[in-house]
């Protein structure tokens, strides 16, 4: 197998696992700092949501068996990644941020995995992927277009990119814009990435040919309170930062919709396959 180059990393083995850390982590992941390294919040989003079990089914069903190379991009907690391994000889998995990074090295702890804790626009490597899978972090990218001219270099002859994010008009993203201003105030021009900023499918298909597909995935609240406990990670910001009256203007707008019953959320994830 060809050697991963990582320019600039310390290299350590962990449990027969190559772990690869990146000195810069904290400042590139800033804007996504608060809900993804207050790991208590996002443990509950996790506990309370089928996503990544919709999303390993989902993966599993388009990937065949017995690929030499994965390389997942944002592998966050590793419940993807160890979801489809047995697919693969050996799988890259990225993942910047410290609190998730910490989560991944505990399940994969093998020899088939390496794990790079950098941002994908500082990992530099030589090898050609079977399959390239980006779940719910592809909006992050910096430079998109640059980034995928490089993923496609990736891509072997016959690989496939596969990238899932929430669809433009889910329940989840509605419910999200409707309490946004109460939140950061009428005059933001804040902008959560929760999703693409621009067109993916036009995007996409400048490099490659893309089939799209959707399917469902359900997040379920059991309380308004444990919806509340959950503003940081839907936000990006301090609990302490949103006012008491902002939080007593959440509580009566859902408590209109849900009464005493548990918060239930449809978010329909959108699944973009590409090929060369």
């Amino acid at each position: 197998m060809k050697k991963l180059i990582i320019g600039f990393s310390c290299l350590s083995l962990i449990n027969s696992t190559l772990c690869i850390t990146h000195p810069n982590t904290k400042i590139y992941f800033k804007r996504k700092s608060i809900c993804y390294n207050n790991s208590n919040s996002f443990e509950k989003f996790m506990r309370w949501t089928n996503e990544k079990k919709k999303i390993v089914e989902t993966l599993s069903s388009v990937i065949s068996n017995n690929k030499k190379l994965l390389l997942d991009i944002g592998a966050g907690n590793g419940e993807i990644t160890t979801g489809i391994a047995d697919r693969f000889d050996h799988i890259v998995a990225i993942e910047p941020s410290k609190t998730l990074f910490e989560q991944l090295r505990k399940v994969c702890r093998t020899q088939k995995f390496t794990l790079v804790e950098k941002p994908f626009e500082k990992v530099i490597l030589d090898q050609k992927f079977d399959v390239i899978i980006s779940s719910h972090s592809f909006q992050f990218i910096t430079n998109p277009t640059y980034e995928l001219t490089r993923i496609k270099e990736l891509l072997s002859d016959s690989g496939m990119l596969i990238l899932i994010n929430l669809k433009q008009d889910c329940e989840y993203i509605k419910l999200y814009h409707k309490f946004r201003k109460k939140i950061f105030g009428p005059e933001s021009t804040y902008a959560q990435n929760l999703n693409f900023e621009y067109d993916i499918m036009e995007l996409l298909q400048q490099f490659f040919n893309v089939k799209q597909s959707f399917f469902d995935t359900q997040l379920t609240i059991p309380t308004i309170d444990d919806y509340i406990s959950l503003l940081d990670f839907f936000y990006d910001v301090p609990l302490s930062s949103i006012s008491p009256d902002t939080i007593m203007f959440i509580k009566k707008e859902l408590y209109k919709d849900y009464g005493d019953n548990p918060i239930k959320i449809n978010f329909e994830q959108a699944m973009y396959i590409c090929t060369k």
